[in-house]
Parts: structure tokens; sequence; C-alpha cells
């Protein structure tokens, strides 16, 4: 990705065919619809203009400049915008201006900065003049991407007042031809993937003196936009969007506590932002379809769904007083349970236990000797039944999961250790480490029984800066962040010959933290009626089920998240879907009826975590008439109502399940 500040020098203007012009457009977007704005600006023909102090050689002719825009009104809520610019074949991507000294400054001024006088076009300066222009004044989470030739991928993220926008400058080659249009697919807001992202397009000036004008409020993407010619442009599909079918990071967006949970989508190969989450850390697919990481603050563990994007905190209870907050969480496969590490004192005890998902239940509880603690521990897993603890200087914690029984090992190799996993072979260790001096990444494969080390990977430039991996089958994911002039990427490399397969260059900016694939999806609940507005913790409750939609297994347990603290409840349901907005003096809407059993023998306290759990009889499921037998084939509705802090009540989302 090339970024141009401001343009030197202006060419002759273009002779032959003429790309469109548009002579003006709507700088404001609705702030209940934000929409992306297309500009077609100012073209230079075959006088051409000089680029070359900006890194573009020579003096490129037949070149045209798009803007694109997403302007967020004064005191609104955050919004997003994020798809894909493509071009026809025979036009090149000559670069993009994207930083705030080329396309203005922080406030707005009312004039036009260089490059607007260069391609800007209508002679208004108040439609260019904003404040906070550019990517990089406001969010760090804002990115430009050149793919390929001609093809360019935007994250357009607007916070408060701020102003989002970039030019891209395109070469159409040896002449303007004739009938030239490109598409724009977003990336847009769908409740199953949380993406946070908004759909619509305007192109050019509204109402429409030109070609290929108007306003698409609704549409996912937009086809057929002309550059030359009259084409007509038309709705299209945008990005489909599948959490399952990438890598997952958790990426920490201030180098602080928390960050962003994203994922990078193979089919599309663009990097997506799945929702920001709270202080918490480390990402672990594990039981019922959901990811695990430690939460930082309180010393329990965080749950997410997927596929809404909800996340909630559990407390773990059963731990004697002696335990410390999670240090590094993993699954125990086969079981409903996460293996926890707990990092004491310089030199002192490692506590280690595992936990039921479900119940947030420790069921099982050791203690290291003293001095056995690996130094800053930087990643765990479990193989067959023992697990293992990695230190930053490489010494190796392993727990036996049955007995308790600790053994301590340093590999005495010199380097910074990042994270370990279970190779494809299962019965040993990928270690990853980097270098000293020259922080360039290693891999070695370790066996714990013969204590052997052989290196796989070996001082590789590709993965300097280092910082997580991940195994899918024999694919090896390895990330890096970003660092200096070097951008974070994800690399792959096959795990039997230790050849490197493909680098993913997307502009992933700061540390990507961990990275994991996305569990199973094995979820049995259908989740509708997302909330709004927001609780008195100023978040969304939410609720889910765990175990089995199999009557015969009677194992089925509702789970509820991002109550307020402290507060009592009750779990509901009903025989189907319904929407009632504020009944009693609940402050959002029921979901769950027409009419509503109540658990009454279970009414709960949503503790520090404001969190519930209920495990169901599914001999006796109430309803309004009394208790009834579920049985095969029967579809219940769920819901959690909870008081509010300060006054008042509320609701947690809904999930529908049928039972089997």
């Amino acid at each position: 990705m090339k970024s141009i500040p401001f343009l030197l020098l202006l060419a002759a203007p273009a002779l032959g065919q003429t790309p469109l012009e548009d002579t003006g457009f709507d700088d404001t977007t609705p702030v209940t619809d934000q929409d992306v704005v297309i500009v077609r600006e100012r073209a230079f023909g075959a006088g051409g203009i000089d680029l070359s102090a900006y890194g573009i050689l020579g003096t490129p002719d037949f070149v045209q400049s798009i803007y694109v825009r997403a302007y967020h009104a004064s005191g609104a809520d955050r919004h997003v915008t994020r798809g894909r610019l493509v071009f026809p074949a025979g036009i090149t991507i000559l670069g993009v201006i994207t930083d705030a000294s080329g396309l203005g400054g922080s406030t707005d001024d009312g004039v036009l900065t260089a490059s607007d006088l260069d391609f800007g076009i209508g002679g208004d300066p108040d439609l260019y003049s904003g404040p906070f222009r550019g990517l990089d004044a406001v969010s760090s989470s804002e990115h430009v991407f050149v793919r390929s030739n001609n093809t360019v991928d935007f994250y357009l993220h607007q916070s408060l007042n701020d102003l989002d926008d970039f030019r891209v400058l395109i070469d159409h080659g040896s002449s303007f031809p004739a009938n030239v249009d490109f598409d724009v697919q977003l990336i847009v807001d769908n409740a199953a993937v949380n993406l946070d992202s908004e759909a619509g397009v305007r192109v050019g000036i509204v109402p429409s003196p030109t070609t290929g004008n108007g306003v698409w409020s609704d549409a996912n993407g937009l086809t057929d936009i002309p550059l030359i010619g009259t084409s007509t442009p038309s709705p299209g599909p945008g990005f489909l969007a599948d959490p399952y079918a990438g890598i997952l990071m958790h990426r920490n967006a201030s180098f602080g506590e928390g960050g962003t949970l994203e994922w990078y989508d193979l089919a599309n190969e663009v990097l997506l932002t799945h929702a920001r989450s709270g202080p918490w850390k480390d990402l672990e697919a594990g039981p019922f379809g959901r990811l695990y990481g430690r939460e930082l603050n309180y010393g329990g563990f965080v749950t997410v769904d997927l596929e809404s994007g909800s996340e909630g905190r559990t407390d773990i209870s059963g731990l004697p007083p002696a335990a410390l907050k999670p240090t590094l969480v993993s699954a125990i496969p086969g079981t409903d349970d996460l293996l926890i590490f707990a990092e004491g004192s310089v030199n002192g005890p490692v506590h280690v236990y595992t936990v039921d998902v479900r119940t947030g239940v420790a069921t099982n509880f050791w203690t290291s000797l003293s001095g056995a603690q690996p130094g800053t521990p930087q990643g765990a897993t479990v193989m067959g039944n023992k697990g293992y603890l990695l230190g930053q200087e490489g010494d190796i914690l392993e727990v036996d999961l049955t007995t308790g029984a600790m053994v301590s090992t340093d590999l005495g190799v010199n380097g910074s250790y990042f994270d370990i996993k279970v190779s494809p072979a299962g019965n040993t260790l990928l270690l990853l480490y980097r270098t000293p001096g020259t922080v360039t990444g290693n891999v070695t494969e370790y066996d714990p029984v013969s204590g052997i080390q052989t290196p796989r990977i070996v001082a590789d430039p590709t993965i300097t800066f280092c910082t997580a991996m991940v195994l899918d089958g024999s694919t090896l994911w390895i990330a890096r962040r970003a660092q200096g002039s070097l951008t974070a990427t994800l690399s792959t490399y096959d795990a039997t010959t230790w050849t490197l397969m493909e680098v993913y260059p997307e502009s992933i900016e700061f540390n990507v933290e961990d990275i994991a694939l996305p569990p199973a999806s094995t979820r049995f609940d259908q989740q509708y009626c997302t909330q709004t507005p927001k609780n008195s913790n100023n978040r969304v409750s939410w609720i889910t089920a765990f175990g089995s939609p199999v009557v015969a297994d009677d194992d089925f347990e509702l789970r509820a998240f991002n109550m307020p603290n402290n507060q009592f409840g009750i779990f509901i349901n009903g025989p189907g879907q319904i929407s009632i907005d504020m009944p009693g003096q609940s402050y959002n809407t029921l979901c769950v009826g027409p009419t509503q059993g109540r658990f009454d023998q279970s009414i709960f306290d949503t503790g520090i975590s404001g969190s519930a759990s209920l495990q169901v009889d599914l001999a006796n499921m109430p309803t309004n008439m009394g208790p009834v037998p579920v049985l095969p084939g029967d579809t219940y509705t769920f819901q959690a109502w909870h008081r509010q802090g300060g006054g008042g009540a509320g609701f947690t989302d809904a999930i529908q399940v049928t039972f089997q």
C-alpha cells in the first residue's frame, strides 16, 4: 500500500474518451443510516501527472481518482463501514492517499488541501473539509489495503465527530477505453456474526445530474458503477462472512488490556473485526462450540459465542483462598473443562486447576513446589493426560491431570518463547520462540518423554516478532505483530515438510496477542431478539444453552451473561417468539410467549460477574398451566428477566430450541 500525502504537479486534461466526473456529493450521511460515499473525481489524460516524488515512477497518464468517504455526525455512537472496491482487469491501482496530512487536518477549516485541489470536484471547500480526515487520526482500527492491482479493501471506523476518507488513484492504461465500470462490495451488519457494520452506498451528488449517481441506502454492494460510459448501477451482494471459515485473532489494539476479537476470512481474504472485547486475553476453542479466554480484572474466565459475538464472564468457585487469577487457559479435549494455570509470585508456586465451563466450579486444584514456576508464562496446552505451561525463558512445567504430579524442565535453548502447541503427530510439542538479537522466528519440536528437541523452522525472517501459532491439521499458522516498518502478518507452513506455504499481508495493526481455530459449530439454540437499549451496566444481556437438545440425555442448561451485577432475576420460557416492548417496569423487550412459564424455584443472583445458570429438569418444564414433560419435537423459547441497577428491570435476548 502506498500512502501519498499530496500531489505536486497537474497535467493536461484527458483526450478522447472522457471519464465521468461528479459535480458534487452529499458530504453528510444520516446518523441512523451511515453510507459509504463514492465520488468519481478528476482524471488526467495523455499528459499524465507527475507522481515520482511519492514512489510512483515516471509520469503516469490516463489517471483517475476515486474518493471514498464515511462521514459521522456529531454526538452519535460509533459506526463501522467496511468493504472492497473492485476495478476491471485493465485498470491498475497506483496507490492510495490515506493520511490526514494529505487529506486534511484535525479541524474543519473550510479549506481545500493540496490533494483536494488536485483531484477534488465541485469547487466547494466545505464538501471536503472536516475534522480528523484520513484514517490515522482517531481510530487505530482503520485501514486501507491494496489487495491486488485492481482491488482495494477498506475499514472505516467513525467515533464521535471524526471523518474517515481516502483516495484511490487508478491508471486506465494507454487510453481511456469505452464502457468502464467498477463494483463496491460491503461487509454488512449481520446479527449472526455481530460485525457491527453498516450497509448503504451513495455515488456522487444527490439528486443525480450525471450518470450513475444515486442513493442505495440498504444495499450490501453496488455493481456496474460507471467510470466511463452509461452503465446503470444496481444493488449487488456483499461479503457473506463466515466466522467458522477463518483464523481467529485476539488483537491488542492499544498495547494495554483488552483488545479486539477478529478473524481472517479465508474465503474473501479479508480481515474482519468481530467484536470489541473487554479486559480479557487468550483465545481457546473449547466445549460447546464457544471460545474461552481469561478475565483480567476479577479472576474468572470469559465465554465468547462466535455466531453472535456475545461475550460474558464466569466467576470460578470452589477454589481455596490461595488461588490466583488465571494466567493461561487451555481446553481439555473430550471434556467440558478448562485447564487453568495461575501465576504465583517470582520463584513461588504455580496454582493449577480445572474448571467446568458450564458451572464455573473448579474440579481439581494442585500447587507446584516453590521454584518450579516458569518465568513469565506464555503458552499452555494439553496433550493426553498432561498439561504443559511454557515460560518465556524456555522452562516447561508438566502437570499430570490425573494425579497432579508436576515436573519442571529447562529446555536449555537461548531465546524468547511465546507459544506451545501439540504437534500433528500428537505425542510431541511445538515451541515458538524468537532468536535473541535478531528476533527472527523459530519452531522446534520437543519430545517431553525423551527430552529431544528437533529444529523445524530456523531463524525465518518471515516470522520476525512472532507472537502466536495454531495448527489446523498439518497446516501451521504463525502470527507476527507489527514492529517498526514491519506489518503484522499471518504465515502458513506445512507441518510435515516445514516449508513456507503462504503469507497473508493483511493490514493488521498493533499486537496480535493470540490466534486460534474456530470451535466446531455445535450450537443447537437459535438466538434472536437482540436487545436495545443496553442495560444499566451499558452492555447487552444475552442467554445461551449448553448440554444437549436430546431429551433422553436429560442434560440441558441455560446460562445468561452480561446482566447488571449483584441483581436478582429469573429464567422464563414460552412456546414461541413474541415482541412486547417495555412490559411492566422493564426497559426493553419481552420475547417469549404468548404465555410464559417461570422457573420460580430457581431465582438467581447475578453476582459480581453478572451471570447465572440453570440446569433444566426436562421432565418438569414450567408452563402457565403447570409443569409438563418435554417431548422430542417440542419447541420452546427461553429468556432471562433481571432487575436493573438503580431500579426497573430488563431482559436478556432470547433463544429458541427444538428438542430431539
